[in-house]
């Protein structure tokens, strides 16, 4: 851009303000994916991000997101045949 235009006032509030709202709507997008904890979002976004990251920071990043309930719940149902049955007693699968 030539330095008339970002000389004027009027063009660097309207430029001011279309960064802003770029900004804004993406801050939202983020937000209103993780709020409802979009699958698809967490697996095409937030999860490439993590394995970018040192494990340890990684970790730390997910049980804070843990804390504050920001990780999906799981739509897999558990199956029965992880079970198992000794003597007699039903041990549910632990994971």
């Amino acid at each position: 851009m030539s330095a008339k235009y970002l000389g004027n006032p009027t063009f660097r509030k309207r430029l001011l303000d279309v960064v802003n709202l770029a900004v804004g709507g993406g801050i939202a997008f983020v937000g209103i994916n993780i709020y409802m904890k979009n699958e698809k979002f967490y697996d095409s976004y937030i999860m490439p991000l993590f394995h970018k990251l040192d494990p340890e920071t990684a970790h730390q990043v997910a049980i804070a997101a843990a804390k504050y309930n920001l990780v999906p719940t799981t739509s897999i149902k558990q199956s029965n045949i992880l079970v198992s049955v000794i003597k007699g007693q039903e041990c549910p699968r632990l994971c």
